[in-house]
């Protein structure tokens, strides 16, 4: 998914993103439901209904049309492997 997105804009390979760890641009949160007294949806759903649950983001100072094919890349990246 990644490095589709790769190929309509560049990724952010920070070590950090929005003060959480990163690597290779993915953001995984800490999933243990003991540290977290509320759960956001995506979280939710990966405990309770989904074995997998992904949010995507767009870079959000590229133009509209390329955000919106960014996201397209990797949605289609994850239905090309179903």
């Amino acid at each position: 998914m990644v490095q589709a997105v790769s190929k309509v804009c560049p990724i952010d390979l920070s070590p950090v993103i929005e003060d959480r760890p990163a690597v290779g641009g993915i953001i995984r949160p800490d999933i243990d439901p003991e540290k977290r007294a509320q759960w956001p949806e995506a979280f939710y759903l990966i405990m309770n209904k989904t074995r997998h649950s992904y949010t995507l983001e767009a870079p959000s100072d590229f133009p509209l049309r390329t955000r919106v094919a960014a996201l397209l890349a990797a949605v289609r990246t994850v239905l090309d492997e179903i």
